[in-house]
C-alpha cells in the first residue's frame, strides 16, 4: 500500500507543467463573470458547457506576469499547448480557431488541485491555432494552441 501512495505522488510530481487538466470555452457561451477578490464565480448560458482539452502536460502553460506601467499594473495572460493530431479533427478543429478568433477562457487545474481561469468576459483570450510538424516531413504532430490576453487582474481562482 505504501509503494502504491510513493508512485501516485511521483506521477504527480514529474508533471513539468504542473497542469492536469484544461478545459476552454467561448466567451459567447459565458452568462456572468464575477470578480470577488482574488477569484471568479461565473456561469454559462443554458446548453453551454466547457470543452475539455487533452493536452501534452509538458508542452501546457498556464502563465499571467505583470506588467508594470505609468498607468498601473495589467496581466498577461498566457496560454500554450500542443494537443495530439490523434484527438483533434473536423469539428474540433474549426471550434479551436473560433476560440482564437472570437475569444475564450481557459479552466485549468495544477497538480496541486488549485483551479484557475485565464481571461476574463471582458477581456478574452485570442491567438492562433496552427499545426505543428512531426518527426518526417509527412508527419503532423498535433495542433499549437497559443492564447493571451491583457487583463486588470491575475488569474483568478475559480469558484463552483
Amino acid at each position: 500500500m505504501q509503494k502504491l501512495v510513493i508512485i501516485e505522488i511521483q506521477k504527480v510530481m514529474n508533471n513539468m507543467g504542473g497542469i492536469i487538466r484544461c478545459e476552454v470555452v467561448q466567451v459567447s457561451a459565458v452568462e456572468t463573470f464575477e470578480v470577488m477578490n482574488s477569484a471568479v464565480r461565473l456561469t454559462l448560458k443554458s446548453g453551454q458547457s466547457w470543452e475539455t482539452l487533452t493536452i501534452s502536460t509538458r508542452q501546457t502553460t498556464a502563465v499571467a506576469p505583470p506588467e508594470k506601467s505609468e498607468a498601473g499594473t495589467a496581466y498577461a495572460h498566457r496560454f500554450t499547448t500542443v494537443l495530439p493530431f490523434c484527438v483533434y479533427r473536423g469539428e474540433n478543429i474549426s471550434f479551436y480557431r473560433d476560440c482564437c478568433r472570437n475569444g475564450c477562457l481557459v479552466r485549468y487545474t495544477d497538480a496541486n488541485l488549485r483551479t484557475r481561469i485565464l481571461g476574463s468576459k471582458e477581456f478574452p483570450l485570442t491567438g492562433t491555432f496552427e499545426e505543428v510538424p512531426g518527426e518526417t516531413a509527412a508527419d503532423l504532430a498535433g495542433y499549437r494552441l497559443e492564447l493571451e490576453a491583457t487583463c486588470l487582474h491575475p488569474q483568478l481562482i475559480y469558484k463552483v
